[in-house]
């Protein structure tokens, strides 16, 4: 299997690095914003029932990707879909552990296998993947329609944290691409606002986490994506002034000498006493620099500002000293939530020349996740360098397991988004 991996991402390298220099490069003064992907694409709608098999089809062609992409959704569908694609849903869950019904389910667990699907359709346009989405919206419009203010309460469902909210807004923003319904705009700028209103405290120069952390949080930054995807959608001014001041915050307060972020910061500075980056506890996070180096690159193309490039290789810089892991990106804070991001990263920041060593390093995770971090009935773990359970997965001692909705959901995002550099994507957004 290594050396399909191999031949192809040495391939894929070449033609991403010739393709980002006519397209989102440095210096370029009209970036492309298209999300089509390019080149030609091997048909993948027959997918085999094994990871072996799948090395064994598309190895050696160049979709490769987007069939583990696939078979990893496939997975995951199969483990946590209810119903047929015009009236089921993702089962509901605390904890990742499945629930009879919604009344006590956050809406942020299901949303972290609905990202992997989405990633699909923006892919394949494929009929499949947007019923699913489809259906997901349908079904839970029919139990909000008449209370649409539990959707948008950072209290209540969508939260109780400002990443929960910022996951939920995200999700309805999916829900609006495929739809095209008002009412999940609604609910997303309500929500954000209302995360806003509850958490921003002006001593800290921030927002913070939640009612119980008075510390400014990286996870703020799903909220500073939803921003400024509003801004794309309804061209109003205010959504990008949120997206880019919160933006800024961040980068100001949670900076790290080494261009990457801490994950909290107080009015006294960083937490959790000397900088350290390890499985299943950090200072910083990965998917929070993902997070940033991507508003970095799509600030840079609104503005054509260089600092903000500057600030993307920076950041790639400091992804690499620290969470290059043989050949495979360190899972580091959070096995429920992780792979969050990569998709926009993959999409926004890889497409651009002199990402090739991180190119490698997507590729080379989502390989390892396939290969080594799923188990045999085809839930994923959170220790992406393997196992995907036993004593040998510190995510797995911790508590955070394949089985649960959002540990599977999360891993398979980082395989998604390794389907999305592959398709040459250079402006993804959710």
């Amino acid at each position: 299997m290594k050396k399909y991996r191999k031949s192809v991402a040495i391939v894929l390298a070449f033609v991403l690095l010739l393709g980002c220099l006519s397209g989102c490069g440095p210096g370029n003064e009209d970036p492309s914003t298209s999300t089509e992907p390019t080149g030609s694409k091997t048909d993948t709608s027959v997918i085999p029932d094994t990871v072996e098999g799948v090395y064994e089809m598309y190895g050696e062609t160049d979709s490769l990707y987007l069939a583990l992409a696939k078979f990893a959704v496939r997975d995951n569908l199969k483990n946590w879909w209810y119903g047929d694609t015009q009236t089921g849903y993702i089962h509901p869950t605390h904890g990742g552990e499945k629930l009879s019904s919604f009344a006590s389910a956050p809406i942020w667990e299901g949303a972290m296998v609905l990202y992997g699907v989405y990633d699909l359709w923006v892919l394949t346009e494929e009929d499949e993947y947007k019923a699913y989405l489809t259906a997901q919206a349908r079904y839970f419009k029919s139990i909000y329609m008449n209370y649409p203010t539990k959707l948008e309460d950072p209290a209540g469902r969508p939260g109780p944290a400002s990443d929960d909210c910022a996951w939920a807004s995200m999700l309805y923003l999916i829900f609006y691409e495929v739809t095209q319904d008002q009412w999940w705009i609604d609910r997303a700028s309500n929500l954000c606002a209302n995360t806003q209103a509850r958490w921003y405290d002006e001593e800290l120069g921030g927002m913070r986490y939640s009612d119980s952390n008075d510390a400014m949080s990286l996870y703020e930054c799903g909220l500073t994506l939803s921003w400024f995807r509003l801004w794309e959608i309804t061209e109003d001014q205010e959504y990008y002034d949120l997206a880019l001041a919160s933006y800024e915050r961040l980068h100001t307060n949670c900076l790290h000498e080494d261009g990457i972020y801490y994950i909290e910061v107080n009015k006294d500075g960083p937490l959790g006493g000397g900088f350290h980056i390890t499985e299943g506890g950090s200072s910083s996070s990965l998917f929070g620099n993902m997070a940033m180096a991507t508003l970095a690159a799509k600030f840079y193309k609104v503005t054509n500002d260089q600092k903000y490039l500057d600030r993307v290789y920076a950041i790639n810089d400091g992804i690499i000293k620290w969470y290059d892991l043989g050949g495979v990106l360190l899972n580091d804070r959070d096995a429920w939530t992780e792979g969050t991001y990569a998709a926009y990263y993959a999409g926004n920041v890889l497409c651009l020349p002199g990402t090739e060593k991180m190119q490698e390093l997507l590729l080379g995770t989502a390989d390892s996740i396939m290969t080594k971090a799923r188990t045999e009935d085809g839930y994923y773990g959170g220790t992406w360098q393997g196992p995907a359970e036993g004593e040998g997965s510190r995510w797995w001692s911790g508590g955070s397991v394949p089985t649960q909705i959002m540990t599977s959901g999360s891993t398979v995002s980082m395989v998604t988004a390794a389907a999305i550099l592959e398709a040459k994507l250079t402006d993804y957004t959710r």
